[in-house]
């Protein structure tokens, strides 16, 4: 309720949005193991939220630990770290196997980063375009960045089809 503000004035309680009250009950969550608490938690460390400072290792620590227990979040957003190198060593595989965890379970943002990975061959990810449209058509219904890379990859491939007929 702290994070977000919730409630209504006709059942009076109505909370009004206190990031640092949020962030006293999710530091108590998370030490009592709760892993979305830790996975939040990471959030407000990686991005210095609620008037803490930007600890990009606590995030990191906050975030395995969730991701291990499976929250989604947690794992895209470990993912992404490791595929920026931001508070950890960068590691492509490492960032595709969380996104795959991730995307498996139908987090969409992670649907589109795996795709671009395979799509490119990012790091020591293998170019596998196959893979890359799977992951695109699944992400395209809820994502426009899906939809309008979708289209890329499929006007690219008409036109590689066209020129090697023409050279035939």
């Amino acid at each position: 309720m702290y994070m977000s503000g919730t409630g209504t004035e006709k059942a009076m309680i109505y909370v009004a949005q206190n990031e640092q009250e949020a962030l006293k009950w999710l530091i108590k969550a998370a030490e009592a193991g709760d892993p979305t608490a830790k996975s939040r938690l990471g959030e407000y460390y990686a991005f210095g939220k609620g008037g803490v400072q930007k600890d990009q290792a606590r995030a990191v620590q906050y975030y395995k630990e969730a991701a291990t227990a499976g929250i989604i979040r947690a794992q895209y957003n470990l993912g992404y770290l490791y595929l920026t190198g931001d508070g950890v060593p960068k590691d492509a595989l490492q960032a595709e196997a969380l996104f795959r965890k991730a995307a498996e379970k139908g987090f969409v943002m992670a649907m589109v980063n795996l795709a671009q990975m395979y799509r490119t061959g990012y790091g020591k990810v293998p170019k596998d375009l196959e893979t890359a449209r799977k992951w695109l058509e699944l992400a395209a219904p809820h994502d426009p960045n899906a939809q309008e890379l979708l289209k890329v990859m499929t006007e690219h491939v008409d036109a590689t089809q066209e020129t090697t007929a023409t050279k035939y």
